[in-house]
């Protein structure tokens, strides 16, 4: 934990700070005060062209940290990036970081939608998205790079959010609390809060999930967040970086409540916080592990709760579905058709 610290950016000649995104206080140009800072708080700083071409081929950026650690030293940390530079925007494009690209974005958009309306930060963040896209149309005959692809998907799960969703389903104090927790996500936090993880833990049979390759822990693919890849049958863990939620199928076969969670029915489980217990079999040893995992990678307590599917709470589940319609956002399909009429 740093107390006390000022973080200063600089970057060489042709190159300015135009902006930081975050929750910070702005001390000067190029300067933030932040009274206290950890390793899991993440900020986002824009830079601009001081001259419309560089003629160097290489900028550097250097970011100090000047902080009292909590033993009361008083410590500096600098960081140094020595970047390329290119005139072709091919070059730029294969090398987009869709990531933090968004974590840039998102924060921008909060901060736009607490200066004036939500809907503007949904239209920032839309028209962001079509210029990226319609830049690379205008500047190369390429195909669109398959990172760059995400950025779409990434922005259409950020209207879907919590944070940018329309309309009255999210309270007041709930949407101000995540705009909070969004200023101070990292890359990484951000990625997964709009795009969650999404496990099958009924087919670990089929995988090697959960199982221990050279003491670590093997970590299964993830699922499309759509309905549609619901089974009944199954019992799907969601991850969106600040709570764990455990959809049960309607069909699920009670051996596999009996192995995974020690009940017979899931009747009582819908929207219940539940303690994932310890069973000696192979599928409960193998989602401890998963969850155990899960929980030391994140900043929070992560706590599990378990939804039922057709249950009151399924909502919850529902809503972090980035590629389904709803009442007010299109579907992904939909989204890219909608996509193409703009760019043509």
């Amino acid at each position: 934990m740093a107390f006390e610290a000022v973080m200063r950016v600089r970057a060489s000649r042709g190159v300015k700070v135009s902006a930081f995104h975050g929750n910070h206080f702005l001390r000067g140009a190029d300067l933030l005060a932040l009274p206290t800072c950890d390793s899991d708080k993440g900020f986002s700083c824009e830079l601009a062209h001081e001259e419309q071409n560089l003629s160097c081929s290489h900028i550097l950026i250097q970011a100090a940290l000047l902080y009292t650690s909590s033993d009361g030293e008083r410590r500096i940390r600098v960081h140094n990036l020595n970047l390329p530079v290119t005139q072709n925007m091919s070059d730029l494009y294969s090398l987009v970081d869709v990531p933090a690209t968004m974590n840039s974005l998102l924060k921008s958009a909060v901060e736009q939608g607490l200066l004036t309306k939500l809907m503007d930060a949904r239209s920032r963040l839309q028209s962001a998205c079509v210029q990226a896209l319609r830049g690379h149309r205008l500047l190369n005959n390429s195909p669109i790079p398959e990172q760059v692809q995400l950025l779409p998907l990434y922005t259409l799960a950020a209207l879907k959010s919590a944070v940018m969703r329309d309309g009255v389903e999210v309270r007041s104090d709930e949407r101000v609390w995540l705009m909070m927790n969004v200023g101070s996500m990292s890359t990484s936090q951000i990625d997964l809060y709009l795009y969650p993880s999404m496990i099958a833990l009924h087919r670990f049979q089929e995988t090697n999930g959960g199982a221990l390759v050279d003491d670590q822990v093997v970590m299964p693919a993830g699922q499309k967040l759509s309905a549609e890849g619901l089974d009944a049958h199954g019992v799907y863990l969601i991850d969106n970086g600040m709570l764990l939620l455990m959809w049960i199928g309607k069909q699920v076969p009670p051996q596999l409540l009996v192995d995974l969670l020690n009940v017979q029915d899931a009747a009582r489980l819908d929207g219940a916080k539940v303690a994932l217990p310890a069973l000696p079999n192979d599928l409960s040893q193998r989602v401890n592990r998963i969850v155990s995992r899960i929980r030391q990678e994140r900043p929070g307590g992560m706590p599990l709760y378990t939804v039922r599917q057709g249950g009151t709470a399924e909502q919850k589940v529902l809503a972090l579905m980035a590629e389904d319609r709803t009442l007010s956002t299109m579907s992904y399909s939909e989204w890219w058709t909608a996509l193409g009429r703009q760019l043509a």
